[in-house]
């Protein structure tokens, strides 16, 4: 009787602390798998420790390794990503105006220097046409030809807590640059 008691008690238990999975995150990440502890992609250089309480996802094989995604909570999302420029790119400060290009979207204050983890980067804060807020980070690395990526994507509610969140992500990044 105790041990059915117990057992009982370890179900609600872990039914009461795990984070169920939304039909929208399902939705979301439907292409990907969770991943636990780190993210690693070799052929980038690119090392993403999981932020503590936030489940991490990479796509499944054999689609592209170029990052990961990161869920905060339903609609609220991180993902660090890596991906080849136009040979005529030269710096982030060009990825981030390619950011900004999308029609509708409007800068919050300003560009400011931040860091990818262990590198410099460009930071960029700004409203989508639709109104919602998104915070990226921008490394370069101009041997490679290759943009590192990181953005958050939240609402106005939530935009300066989950910005905490972001802050966490970024330290948690290493990139293995060539320039």
């Amino acid at each position: 009787m105790k041990t059915l008691l117990l057992v009982f008690m370890l179900v609600i238990s872990a039914a009461c602390f795990s984070a169920p999975i939304s039909n929208w995150e399902k939705q979301k990440t439907s292409h990907a798998q969770i991943r636990k502890g780190a993210y690693i992609n070799q052929h980038y250089g690119l090392v993403v420790q999981q932020v503590p309480g936030i489940r991490m996802y990479v796509d499944k094989p054999p689609a592209p390794n170029h990052g990961a995604l990161f869920i905060i909570a339903e609609k609220r999302m991180m993902d660090v990503f890596v991906s080849a420029e136009d040979p005529d790119t030269d710096s982030a400060a060009q990825v981030v105006d390619q950011l900004l290009a999308v029609p509708g979207t409007r800068l919050i204050g300003k560009r400011e220097p931040a860091r990818l983890g262990n590198v410099p980067a460009d930071q960029v804060a700004y409203l989508t046409a639709e109104g919602e807020p998104r915070r990226s980070v921008v490394y370069f690395d101009k041997t490679a030809q290759l943009s590192y990526t990181a953005t958050l994507y939240s609402d106005v509610a939530h935009f300066a807590e989950d910005a905490s969140v972001f802050a966490a992500l970024l330290q948690r990044i290493t990139i293995a640059h060539r320039d």
